[in-house]
């Protein structure tokens, strides 16, 4: 089930635009969160969590939207050209 809707998770059809919104906005809370932890931690747990955050910001960046660019590129924001 989606929390968000309360319909099954196989019903939601999310268009690519959608999509796109929704994984760049993460993309930039992820980065957001570094900024804090950077402030808030020791260098050692900064550096610790940066790579667990980067490897998730990697892997939106090529696993998801990097295909869907590449198939409907009009949905690529001019910053990333």
């Amino acid at each position: 089930m989606d929390r968000g809707t309360g319909r099954p998770a196989a019903e939601l059809r999310l268009r690519p635009g959608s999509l796109t919104d929704l994984l760049l906005r993460h993309l930039g809370e992820q980065n957001d969160i570094l900024f804090q932890i950077r402030e808030a931690e020791t260098p050692a747990e900064y550096l610790r969590i940066r790579d667990m955050i980067g490897r998730t910001m990697g892997a939106i960046s090529a696993d998801a939207l990097r295909p869907i660019f590449a198939e409907h590129p009009d949905l690529k924001p001019d910053y990333l050209r």
